[in-house]
């Protein structure tokens, strides 16, 4: 397995984790179906002028729960020790 696949599968790991854990609290944001958030895709972009990134889509949020990916964005952070995008759609 290459070492970008290994890391897909960590972050993906990563984020499920993030997701329960918040689901079990209660705190709340605005714009969230919690009935079936979900992860359901991570990925690694390569981009013109070198730089590489990784995202996570996250499923049954609104691409303007801005306080959701924020917070999602700041644990992965925490969790891996590098930046993640969060991108959120319905």
């Amino acid at each position: 397995m290459t070492e970008i696949k290994e890391t897909l599968i960590k972050i993906k790991e990563v984020a499920d984790q993030i997701l329960e854990t918040h689901e079990n609290s209660t705190v709340r944001f605005d714009g969230v179906n919690y009935a079936d958030l979900a992860v359901v895709d991570v990925s690694y972009n390569l981009h013109l002028d070198g730089e590489e990134t990784y995202s996570v889509l996250i499923e049954e949020c609104s691409p303007t729960a801005y306080n959701f990916q924020e917070y999602m964005v700041g644990r992965l952070n925490i969790k891996l020790g590098f930046d993640v995008n969060v991108v959120c759609e319905w």
